[in-house]
């Protein structure tokens, strides 16, 4: 809170409104690139990519008592469990090693999405730590 009130103090209004201006700019950044990164990410649970899903149907039977004992205590149920599979050669954070996979442009276009998302929240999250640190002295 100290090195907050000593850059208000000296620093000119007019500094401290480029800073913000500056700040909106890295914060649009952000927002755009996660965007990016969350529909590469999206492109990769497609069907036969590297998180490909698998539905499972399954009937249980499970039993209610209705209080009546000429109805029925026991009905069919649908469950449906979807399960997302990652490839064996998938990590989220770095890139396949797998190069001759068809889905090989697909996670290499995640992982450079991921890294300049990455990137841009590191910058976002430091801003004003850095200009209080420099700016307060």
């Amino acid at each position: 809170m100290l090195m907050v009130l000593k850059y208000l103090l000296n620093n000119g209004f007019n500094s401290i409104r480029n800073d913000w201006k500056e700040y909106k700019v890295l914060q649009k950044n952000y927002k755009d690139l996660k965007a990016k990164k969350d529909m590469a990410y999206k492109e990769l649970k497609e069907i036969g990519a590297c998180l490909s899903y698998e539905r499972i149907v399954g009937k249980y039977w499970i039993v209610i008592d209705k209080g009546h004992p000429l109805d029925p205590e026991d009905d069919p149920v649908e469950c449906e469990n979807i399960y997302y599979i990652p490839c064996e050669n998938f990590s989220p954070v770095t890139l396949c090693k797998k190069s001759d996979c068809t889905n090989f442009a697909k996670n290499l276009a995640y992982i450079d999405a991921y890294n300049l998302y990455r990137n841009a929240r590191i910058s976002k999250e430091t801003f004003w730590k850095d200009k209080f640190a420099k700016r307060a002295k």
